[in-house]
């Protein structure tokens, strides 16, 4: 039906627009501070790709982890 289609829409842009930068930016901020107080200029570009690379798998493994549903209880495949 049209509204579980808005439902499903709004909920994954809540996902993809509200939720993902929320988690994203604390974890963006520490790793700038670090990298710019911490880190020796050699590794600067080592640390920041290791830590994008683990925060990847890390949104990868949370996104995959959830499943929509419909109100019948049948899961949604987005494509």
């Amino acid at each position: 039906s049209a509204l579980f289609g808005k439902s499903v829409i709004s909920t994954v842009m809540f996902d993809n627009f509200i939720l993902s930068p929320l988690l994203s930016f604390p974890l963006a901020y520490v790793a700038k501070a670090i990298t710019f107080s911490v880190v020796p200029d050699h590794l600067r570009i080592v640390f920041v790709a290791s830590v994008s690379f683990f925060w990847l798998i890390l949104l990868s493994s949370l996104e995959s982890a959830g499943t929509l549903t419909d109100a019948d209880g049948e899961e949604c495949i987005l494509v």
